[in-house]
């Protein structure tokens, strides 16, 4: 008959054979041995995982402050460098922004005065043309030299000598250049 059996129907009740003898009061100070002996095995693996844990943890931390000091460090540094770049950029643009609006004052200025000093040049050349056309009118058919004569030209010096009042106004309005015009 001991060819029938089932190997885990003898495993399973050899378990159970051993369980009921295992957990019989006989076995209880047996028993107690053995669980705190267990439990002192699983006590000094939970110490070295607990351990190994920290040391991990504890390097990770390491690791991670020296990279924050890092950051932090090259942080600074560049504040460091950009700070002075800054505001020499700054400094740089307010005195740029400062010369530009005195440049464009001085320029407006420039303008102004060529604007009156052209507008006196018009005005006196109208009034040599009006006093020339007048002249001529008035003196009738002798001055026949043309209109290089009418208008004081290079024909005119030795037929007819202009008006003393009309030569010094002209002269006044056109001053020579990088001279101040004289007023009329």
């Amino acid at each position: 008959g001991g060819e029938d059996v089932d190997p885990a129907e003898e495993s399973a009740r050899a378990m159970a054979l051993f369980v009921q003898w295992y957990y019989h009061e006989e076995q209880e100070n047996r028993r107690i041995a053995v669980e705190a002996r267990i439990n002192r095995v699983i006590a000094a693996g939970d110490v070295v995982v607990k351990k190994n844990l920290e040391k991990a943890l504890a390097k990770r931390a390491k690791r991670n402050k020296a990279v924050l000091e890092r950051l932090n460090k090259a942080s600074s540094e560049m504040a460091k460098l950009v700070t002075p770049w800054e505001e020499e950029r700054r400094k740089k643009v307010q005195r740029d922004v400062l010369a530009n609006t005195y440049q464009e004052k001085e320029w407006t200025r420039n303008f102004q005065r060529r604007l009156v000093t052209g507008e006196r040049r018009w005005a006196d050349v109208e009034a040599d043309i009006t006093r020339t056309q007048s002249s001529v009118s008035s003196s009738g058919p002798q001055n026949s030299g043309g209109s290089g004569a009418a208008l004081g030209g290079a024909g005119a010096a030795s037929s007819h000598t202009p008006a003393p009042q009309a030569s010094s106004s002209s002269s006044s309005s056109f001053p020579s250049p990088g001279q101040p015009p004289q007023p009329p």
